[in-house]
This record gives structure tokens, C-alpha cells and sequence, in this order.
């Protein structure tokens, strides 16, 4: 999250700048998670901090200054009884893989059908941002498989 936010806030930066202006958010935060897995120590410290802060930015961009508890912002907070049958596709190592397996065991619970595909060592939305890796092409496969059964 905070890659996105800090490839966002460069473009708004060098949008300003006059001539030609070639950049690449993705890129830059393609780039940035790759760092950020390997970083240790107050680099790392750093970045955590810039995660919280992207994520509070995050929410309050999602709200839109709704409730959270508002089941129209999230399913977790409705009645599942009557949900059709969901899909989802989580990296183990994004941020919102823990809500991820929490609508799944909500869903379960409700005795909804639920197909969860969890994939290691992916960022958030992997098969958009590298849809040519293995695991993208598995995820879109599954994807496939889910609205077009048998």
C-alpha cells in the first residue's frame, strides 16, 4: 500500500514539471515492493510507518464517510443467508488476506459456496499487475473456470 501511495504521490509531484513527462506508477510500485521485501532495520521501520498511513488514507477514501460496521461497506457485517457464490483470490502476504480468510469462513458458516485460492509471495492484485507470471495465469484460470463451471 504504501508503494501505491508513494507512486501516486510522485506522479502528483512530477505532473507539474513542464516538457514531456514519461512514468510509470505501476513500475514504481513493482519496484518499491521488491525493496520493501527486502528491507531490514529503520528502512523497514519506515515503511511500515508509510503503510499506516496509506492505509488510514485508504479507508477514508473507501468510507467515503460510511459506517464500517455498514454492511453495504462490508459483507462481513450482513447476512450472508442469501450471497451467491464467491470466489477469492488473496495473496498470504498482502495486507487483506486476513479479511479474505474471514469472509470465507463467514461465508462457510452461512453454508454459502465459497472457492478461496490464497497464493504465496504476491503482492495485492498480482494477476492485474503481472498478469504473464504463473500464478496470475493460475488466478485468471480460475477465474475462468468460476464464471464458465465445467
Amino acid at each position: 500500500m504504501a508503494t501505491t501511495a508513494f507512486g501516486c504521490d510522485l506522479f502528483a509531484r512530477l505532473r507539474d514539471k513542464s516538457g514531456n513527462l514519461f512514468f510509470s506508477p505501476l513500475s514504481i510500485e513493482t519496484a518499491l515492493a521488491m525493496t520493501s521485501g527486502g528491507a531490514r532495520g529503520q528502512t523497514l521501520a519506515e515503511i511500515h510507518a508509510r503503510d499506516e498511513e496509506s492505509a488510514a488514507e485508504a479507508a477514508k477514501q473507501y468510507l467515503q464517510g460510511h459506517d464500517p460496521e455498514d454492511a453495504l461497506v462490508s459483507p462481513l457485517k450482513g447476512d450472508l443467508s442469501n450471497y451467491p457464490p464467491t470466489l477469492i483470490l488473496a495473496s498470504a502476504d498482502e495486507c487483506l488476506v486476513g479479511d479474505a480468510l474471514a469472509f470465507q469462513a463467514a461465508l462457510t458458516e452461512a453454508r454459502r459456496a465459497v472457492e478461496t485460492h490464497i497464493v504465496p509471495a504476491m503482492t495485492h492484485v498480482w494477476p492485474v499487475i503481472a498478469p504473464a507470471l504463473p500464478e496470475s495465469q493460475a488466478a485468471l484460470a480460475a477465474i475462468g473456470n468460476f464464471v464458465r463451471p465445467g
